[in-house]
């Protein structure tokens, strides 16, 4: 199971500037100095994040790539001038949960279309694994 979103983090821009400036909606933020829930920290700095998966998650990672890049080179370059100009970074996160009894391998590839992608995005890519043992 993967499930994945695009986190644009910014001590400089709150959510609104980060979404006028992308031209885009984000499906989620959260401001600097919020409380996230009561038994976790205060946010630390604001961000802006857009959903790949959703609340549903996928079985291949060749499918957040495909949603990633459908979103177009000119939403890469924006991210990419946000970051250079040092007020923001950004960063596709990725959760995989892995189960030890389904077998096969679950590697996550990243094609040459999506690392121009995040390049473009001037994106780092965190991949948090999870592993259960229930059948």
């Amino acid at each position: 199971m993967l499930k994945a979103y695009l986190c644009v983090s910014s001590d400089a821009y709150d959510p609104g500037d980060l979404t006028r400036m992308l031209g885009s909606q984000a499906d989620a933020i959260r401001r600097q100095g919020e409380q996230i829930a009561p038994s976790r920290p205060i946010s630390r700095n604001n961000e802006w994040r857009r959903f790949i998966t959703g609340d549903s998650s996928v079985e291949q990672f060749e499918e957040i790539a495909r949603r990633v890049e459908a979103w177009g080179i000119d939403f890469a370059r924006r991210l990419g001038t946000l970051v250079r100009g040092g007020q923001a970074s950004v960063e596709l996160r990725v959760i995989q949960e892995l189960n030890e009894f389904e077998g096969g391998s679950k590697g996550i590839h990243l094609d040459a279309a999506l690392i121009e992608w995040l390049a473009a995005a001037s994106a780092s890519v965190d991949i948090d694994q999870y592993f259960s043992e229930t059948e």
